[in-house]
C-alpha cells in the first residue's frame, strides 16, 4: 500500500507542477478550492467517458484535435525557428486529409 501511495504522490506532484504553468488551472483552484490536479483529472475522466459511451465523441475529438493544434500552431508561428512551423503545417495537412477521407468514406460504412 505504501508503494501505491508513493506512486500516487509522485504523479500528483508531477501533474501539479505541469498545471502550475497554466493560468486557467490556477484560477480554477482559487475559485473552486478544488486542487487543479483533481479538476484536470475530472475533466479528462468525463471526456474519456463521453468518448467511450459515444456521446458527442466526434465533436469532442474534433474540438480537441483542432483546439490544441490551433493553439500550438500560433505558438509555433511566434518562434524564430522553422522546424516547429513545418511540424504543425504537416499536422494540418494530415488533419485535413483525414477529415476529407472521413467525409467521403462515411457513406460506405453506414
Amino acid at each position: 500500500m505504501d508503494q501505491a501511495h508513493g506512486a500516487f504522490n509522485k504523479y500528483y506532484t508531477e501533474a501539479d507542477t505541469l498545471l502550475a504553468r497554466l493560468p486557467i488551472a490556477q484560477k480554477f483552484q482559487e475559485k473552486t478550492g478544488v486542487s487543479k490536479v483533481y479538476g484536470a483529472s475530472g475533466i479528462a475522466g468525463v471526456g474519456l467517458l463521453l468518448v467511450f459511451l459515444n456521446i458527442g465523441a466526434s465533436l469532442l475529438v474534433n474540438l480537441t484535435g483542432f483546439g490544441y493544434a490551433a493553439y500550438a500552431s500560433m505558438e509555433a508561428i511566434e518562434t524564430p525557428g522553422k522546424e516547429d512551423d513545418a511540424q504543425w503545417l504537416t499536422y494540418w495537412v494530415v488533419f485535413g486529409l483525414f477529415n476529407v477521407l472521413e467525409y467521403f468514406t462515411g457513406f460506405l460504412l453506414y
